[in-house]
């Protein structure tokens, strides 16, 4: 009889321990979406405000500007592949 309240004490413990983990873990997750989210909406903007400016001819490829912008669109390209629908 004991060693059934010893089981059940043990299954107690470590469903309780359990519960406790999955509730830290699921604090942590939605920690995460928050911040995938809010990295999400920033390349969205950042890759729109790119795009306003380019409409904008506002740089030329041949001078040392539209060299750079060039580069920076080039690593939004690379940045817009972790958009998320």
């Amino acid at each position: 009889m004991e060693l059934l309240y010893v089981v059940l004490g043990l299954l107690l413990v470590w469903g309780i321990l359990s519960i406790y983990l999955l509730k830290n873990l699921l604090k942590k997750l939605e920690k995460f979406e928050d911040f995938v989210e809010s990295m999400n909406e920033d390349i969205h903007a950042i890759d729109k405000s790119l795009k306003v400016i380019d409409e904008r001819v506002s740089f030329k490829s041949d001078d040392e500007i539209g060299f750079y912008f060039d580069e920076i669109k080039k690593l939004q390209e690379h940045i817009n592949q972790f958009k998320l629908k």
